[in-house]
Order: structure tokens, then sequence, then C-alpha cells
């Protein structure tokens, strides 16, 4: 592309053309456990969850899906805020050629049985505390399996007996972590089309039903690399990254958790997200980048304890989902 007249808004550094690598999303997590096979990958309740053992994760899950009969072209939902599951998970199920179906946690039976049954997955990847509503609206939905999951799995169960709590207690009913132990490590090797869908990101619903965004390898590869270009900043050293706005929601699957793996950053999980949680977060780890809403930038900036934190390693803010006030990007 030739010059034109927009470049010359362009922030520093930025340039006019990408060689876009048009990338299989697991391909990225892949490159990072052989690159950098010890770099934290993720921040979870001060734990550091490695490339390497997160890549070993998501292989042993698409392994446990093959098993379960999941083939290309099927559809996964995932309904969980943000812990180290939902990463391992999404990336496991990328893994066997299926596709991703977020869900909000925070969504009425109605809604999710509208969602489920419209997307037609077969699997669930639930909350703990969402057990007995995902188990009553199997028989309304699609949905033939229900593999459970604990904001305490990680960094480690909190006890075995916890950790096995549903086994063999209701049918078709799966712990996250028995089958972390069960299955192997093997990477599944899978012939794909770059072009085949990856995702399926259900809009908000504010002028009707919700419907089904149908999105593939390419759309998010090509994305995320149009994305971080702007992040000059970022494009050397270490990057610690805030994975505070919800994986959920195509703002944060975007921005936050398939960013912070393509370019091979770190990210700090927060899943209950609120400024005090975020401010301790940066101070702690020296976060440079953080991607969030304005609620979040104004709760810090009102903040009461604001002056106790250091806050200056950020080097990129990025805001979305609603309009940012002037007198916050002063």
């Amino acid at each position: 592309m030739g010059e034109r007249k927009w470049h010359k808004h362009y922030a520093k550094g930025v340039g006019a053309n990408i060689r876009f690598k048009n990338e299989f999303l697991q391909d990225q997590l892949e490159r990072n456990a052989r690159q950098t096979p010890d770099k934290a990958g993720l921040i979870y309740n001060d734990a550091k969850i490695t490339y390497s053992e997160l890549n070993n994760a998501a292989n042993r899950f698409a392994n446990a899906l093959l098993k379960m009969g999941i083939k290309k072209g099927d559809r996964v939902a995932l309904i969980m805020p943000n812990i180290p599951q939902f990463v391992m998970a999404a990336y496991g199920v990328w893994k066997t050629g299926a596709a991703v179906v977020p869900h909000n946690p925070m969504y009425t039976d109605p809604e999710l049985k509208s969602q489920l049954n419209n997307s037609g997955c077969k699997i669930v990847v639930a909350l703990d505390l969402l057990t007995d509503r995902i188990v009553n609206l199997r028989n309304e939905t699609h949905v033939e399996k229900i593999i459970v999951t604990k904001l305490t799995d990680y960094p480690e169960p909190v006890n075995a007996k916890e950790a096995n709590q549903n086994n063999g207690k209701i049918d078709g009913v799966y712990e996250w972590m028995d089958l972390q132990q069960n299955n192997t490590v093997t990477d599944t090797k899978m012939d794909l089309d770059i072009d085949s869908l990856c995702l399926l990101m259900f809009t908000g619903g504010t002028t009707g039903v919700s419907k089904g965004v149908i999105l593939s390898h390419r759309n998010f590869s090509i994305m995320v690399e149009i994305f971080t270009s702007w992040f000059t900043p970022l494009h050397s050293g270490e990057v610690v990254a805030i994975g505070s706005i919800p994986f959920f929601h195509v703002y944060g699957l975007g921005a936050s958790m398939m960013s912070c793996v393509q370019r091979g950053w770190t990210n700090v999980l927060i899943p209950r997200p609120d400024a005090l949680a975020i401010m301790q977060a940066i101070h702690k780890y020296k976060a440079r980048y953080i991607p969030t809403v304005p609620t979040i930038f104004y709760g810090v900036m009102n903040h009461p304890d604001l002056e106790k934190y250091e806050l200056s390693s950020i080097d990129v803010c990025l805001s979305g989902a609603a309009p940012l006030s002037a007198r916050a990007e002063a």
C-alpha cells in the first residue's frame, strides 16, 4: 500500500503495512512453549504458570475432549471468569479443531439455554458453582457432558477430597483436575483450515435475542497482529499485562488473553476485577499493559488508597466498551 493521508496520524513506530502470519491460535501457544518454556504465561493467586505448563495443560484437556468424542467443527462452551482453566480450556479446544463458545457466568438460565441451543454445544466447562444449573439445563439443550472446575484448582487443589467431590455422583459430570491427572501431554496434530471456525461469540442482546458471531482462526490471528502493532512501547522488553477484562467478552478475549499469548507476554489474571485488586497487581508485578473499561479507570483515579501504590510502570492503557472522559485521558 502506498502513502495514505491517514498514515501521518499513526503513532510513532507504527508501520503502514503488516505482513500477516495467519497463524492458528494454538500454534502461538506452542511456539511460546518451545521458545520460552520457563517464562510465566499466567500469574494467578500469586503463582506462576509457565508457557510449558500452560501448553501441557491444554494438551491434556485436548486429549480428554478427543476421548469424549469431540471432533473438528464441534463446539465447547466455557462458562467461567478469568482463571487459568479458561485459557487452558480454550487452547485445548482449538487443538482438537473444535470451536470455543464463551458465556457470561452471570447469565440467567433462559439466556444460557437459548445460547447453548443456538450453538449446539455438546460439552460445557463451567465453574463448580454453576454445576446444578448446567445439569438442569442438560435435558433442554444439546449438552451431553459437563466439566466442572474451581477457583481454587490452581495453583493446586485445596485438598484431594475437594478435587474429586463430584466424581461418581452425577452421571456425565467430570472434574477438571481429574482430566488433567488422567490424560497425557501428547500434542494433538490436527489437519485444519486457517478459515475454520474457532469461536462463536454471542452478541450482547441489547436490541433482541443475542446471536452467535462466527469467527475463524484467520480472523483472530490478523486482528491480534493489527491490535498489538499499535502498542509500540511494548515491542521491547518483558511485558506483564493485567488480565481483568472478562475473557468471555470479545474485548477481553482479544485484547488480553489472545494478545498476551500471541506476543508471549505474562498475563496476571484477576477473576473479580475491582480498582484495588488492579492497583495491587500493577504495583506488585510492575505491569506495563492494562486493557479495561472506563469504570475501572475512574475507580483507580478516585480510590482513597491510590497514593499507596506505584503505577508508573504502565506504558499502555487501553479503554473500551464505553466512552472515556477527557479528564480520565489526561
